[in-house]
């Protein structure tokens, strides 16, 4: 066992402080490249978080019920395709 895996080992209590502070770490030392617990931060610094990615589709999924709403009628091929877009 190195001294890393031992310093781990005898810290199990601490998992989430030690993986907050490597990743922090790690994003000053490669911002682009670094690992957010699962992410990587330059996708996080692009599309948000996945609980901001989420409020994000929500408020785009009720914005698109709306304008189904005002644009419904047969023939419309606009709010047929948008139509598929929501079912899915």
């Amino acid at each position: 066992m190195d001294k890393v895996q031992k310093f781990i080992s005898e810290n199990q209590h601490q998992f989430g402080y030690i993986m907050q502070e490597a990743s922090r770490q790690w994003i000053k030392k490669n911002p682009s490249g670094a690992l957010t617990v699962g992410t990587c931060n330059a996708f996080i610094e692009h599309y948000g978080s996945y609980h901001q990615i989420l409020d994000k589709l929500e408020r785009y999924e009720e914005v698109l019920k709306d304008i189904a709403k005002l644009s419904k009628y047969e023939g419309n091929q606009w709010y047929e395709n948008l139509k598929k877009v929501l079912e899915d």
